[in-house]
Parts: C-alpha cells; structure tokens; sequence
C-alpha cells in the first residue's frame, strides 16, 4: 500500500521526489478490486468475527503468490504471524518506532487504522505532504 501513497505525492507534489521505488502498484482500480472492497466493506457491517485462524487463511490467499504458499517454511511463518498478530491498530508501537529514530516523528492521525489512506485520504496526504514539505 505505501506504493499507492508514494504515487499519490509524486503526482501532487513531483517536486518533493527524485526518485521511488512503486513495488505491486497499480493505476486505477478494477472490477475485482472494487468486488473485494465490497465484500470487506460489507463483512465489516456484519458484526460477525472470525476466528483468527480462519482469518489468517483469507489473508494468506490475497497476499502471497503460490509460490509462497508451497513453500512449507515461508509459509509456516506467515502462518505463525497470521494467526497471533491482531488486525487492529496498535499507534502505541509506531510511536516507539518514531522514539528509537534520530529525528523520528510520530503522528497519530484520528479515525484511521493502518489502512488511514483509504479511511481519510485527505487528512493522510495533509499529513505526509507536510511531513516532506518540512524536510527536517
């Protein structure tokens, strides 16, 4: 996902960016996509939760390529990190992260997971644009 937003900077703000590295991007959504985020979106108002391994799975498949999935030690893994790492949002270890940097920022901005991008695009490219605006 970082490449849609490293895509959506280097289009309002080309003057901010020599150069990027866009890995599994895209252009425009397609049909399937838009199926998908249906699908999420209407999961999501269902009030019905998953059991985590059954969660882990749907998340094995839309994210890793065969390849992957037959591979016994990489996928064993993901399916360790699958099945105990939570879905929701956890700032608290972002805001570590930002402590440990020289010059780390953290910013926590409301009403966003770690999908913020998609929940309040906006404010996510407010933020980041003043982020590399600022360049210290």
């Amino acid at each position: 996902m970082g490449s849609y937003i490293a895509q959506e900077l280097m289009l309002a703000r080309p003057e901010l960016v020599s150069q990027a590295a866009l890995m599994a991007t895209c252009g425009r959504q397609d049909r399937t996509r838009e199926f998908f985020h249906t699908a999420e979106e209407d999961f999501a108002n269902s009030g019905v939760r998953l059991p985590p391994t059954y969660d882990a799975k749907l998340r094995l498949l839309e994210k890793f390529s065969a390849k992957t999935l037959n591979d016994e030690k990489a996928v064993q893994d993901w399916i360790d990190t699958f099945a105990l790492w939570p879905r929701k949002s956890t700032p608290h270890l972002g805001a570590e992260v930002a402590d440990a940097l020289p010059n780390g920022r953290y910013l926590e901005i409301a009403d966003t997971g770690h999908l913020g991008f998609l929940e309040r695009p906006h404010a996510v490219n407010l933020a980041i644009l003043d982020f590399f605006a600022d360049g210290s």
